[in-house]
C-alpha cells in the first residue's frame, strides 16, 4: 500500500469519529427530557416514605407506657393495704405485754400484811401490847423447814417471842407450855429475832409479849429461804470445804439489816455482819449443825455492810441466804 492510500484511510476514520461524536451531542441536546426521568424523584419519595414511617410507631409508645404505669400502681396499693393492718397488730401486742410485766412485778413492791391472828413467810403485821398482854399468831409449819421471826418494837417495849407447836390461845398460861424456841436477849427498845424449826407439819403459834410488863407498838415479820418480799435479796449459793463467801448489803438509813441463812445440806453455818471498816458488828452460830442462823445490826445511818458466810468446822455448804433491808 502506498503512502497516499494510507493517508486517505486514516482521514476517513478521523471524520467518521467526528460524525459519531457530533451525533451523540445532538442527541443530548435535543432529547433532554429523558435523562432527568423520574429516577431521582422516585428515590426521594422512597426516602421520604422511609423517613416518615418510623414516627408512626413512636406514638404507639405512650399507649404502652400508661398501661405499664397502671400495672405498677396496682401492686403498690396492694402492698400498702397489707402493711397497714400489721402496724396496729404489733402495737396491740406491745400494749398487752407491758401490763403483764407490771402485774408480775407489782406483788413484790408492797408489803404483804397478814390477817389478824395469822402470819406466814413473806408477810408482816403491826399491833400493840398493853402491860401484861400477849398477842398470838398462827402459822402453818412444815417439818424441818425453818422460818425466821423478826419483831421490831418502839422505844418503850421490851419484846419477848415464844414459838409453840399447835394452837395456843391468848389466855393460856405460858408457864404451862414448853416452847419450841424463844428469844428475849435484846434490851428495851431493841428488836428480837427468832429461828423456828417445826418438828412436824401442822399449825404452830407465835406469841409476842412485853417482858417485865412493858407496853408499846410493834411490827412482826416472818421470812423463809425462798419467799420473795419487797425488802429482801434471795440468794441460793454454795462453797467448797475450807472456803467462805461474802455478800454486800446496804442499810436504808438507820433501819435494820438482817441476815438469815438456811443450809440445805448438813453443816454448821456461821454468819458474820462486817462493817465497811472491817469490824465484825454481829455474828451468829447458835443453832448447831444442820440448823438455820440469823443475825441483825442497827445502823445509825445509811451504811455499807458485808455478810460473810462460813462453816464452823470448814465443811462444804449449800444454802439459801436472805438479806433483809427494812424500809
Amino acid at each position: 500500500m502506498n503512502n497516499r492510500s494510507y493517508f486517505f484511510r486514516w482521514r476517513f476514520i478521523f471524520w467518521l469519529g467526528v460524525m459519531v461524536v457530533l451525533g451523540s451531542a445532538c442527541d443530548l441536546i435535543g432529547g433532554g427530557e429523558t435523562p432527568p426521568a423520574v429516577v431521582e424523584p422516585t428515590v426521594a419519595a422512597a426516602t421520604a416514605t422511609a423517613e416518615i414511617q418510623p414516627p408512626t410507631t413512636i406514638p404507639d409508645l405512650p399507649t404502652t407506657a400508661p398501661t405499664a404505669t397502671a400495672a405498677d400502681i396496682a401492686p403498690t396499693s396492694t402492698i400498702e393495704g397489707e402493711s397497714e393492718p400489721e402496724e396496729p397488730t404489733v402495737e396491740a401486742a406491745t400494749a398487752t405485754a407491758e401490763p403483764t410485766l407490771e402485774e408480775t412485778a407489782a406483788p413484790t413492791l408492797e408489803p404483804v400484811v397478814a390477817a389478824p391472828g395469822t402470819i406466814a413467810p413473806g408477810q408482816q403485821i403491826s399491833n400493840s401490847l398493853e402491860s401484861g398482854e400477849v398477842q398470838v399468831y398462827q402459822f402453818q409449819g412444815t417439818e424441818f423447814e425453818p422460818v425466821m421471826v423478826f419483831v421490831e418494837g418502839d422505844e418503850e417495849l421490851d419484846i419477848a417471842i415464844n414459838a409453840y407447836l399447835g394452837s395456843v390461845a391468848a389466855d393460856t398460861p405460858l408457864s404451862q407450855l414448853t416452847p419450841l424456841s424463844q428469844a428475849n436477849v435484846s434490851p428495851v427498845g431493841r428488836p428480837e429475832v427468832l429461828v423456828v424449826t417445826p418438828d412436824e407439819d401442822g399449825e404452830h403459834t407465835i406469841v409476842v409479849r412485853g417482858h417485865g410488863n412493858t407496853a408499846g407498838t410493834y411490827t412482826l415479820y416472818m421470812y423463809d429461804g425462798t419467799t420473795p418480799t419487797s425488802n429482801t435479796q434471795l440468794i441460793s449459793d454454795s462453797f467448797e470445804a475450807g472456803e467462805s463467801k461474802s455478800y454486800p448489803a446496804q442499810s436504808n438509813g438507820g433501819r435494820p439489816v438482817i441476815a438469815y441463812v438456811d443450809q440445805t445440806v448438813q453443816c454448821d453455818m456461821v454468819i458474820q455482819i462486817v462493817s465497811s471498816a472491817g469490824e465484825v458488828m454481829m455474828d451468829a452460830n447458835f443453832g448447831g449443825s444442820n440448823s438455820a442462823e440469823a443475825a441483825f445490826v442497827l445502823p445509825l445511818e445509811t451504811t455499807d455492810y458485808t455478810v460473810e458466810l462460813s462453816t464452823l468446822n470448814g465443811e462444804a455448804a449449800v444454802y439459801n441466804l436472805v438479806i433483809v433491808t427494812l424500809n
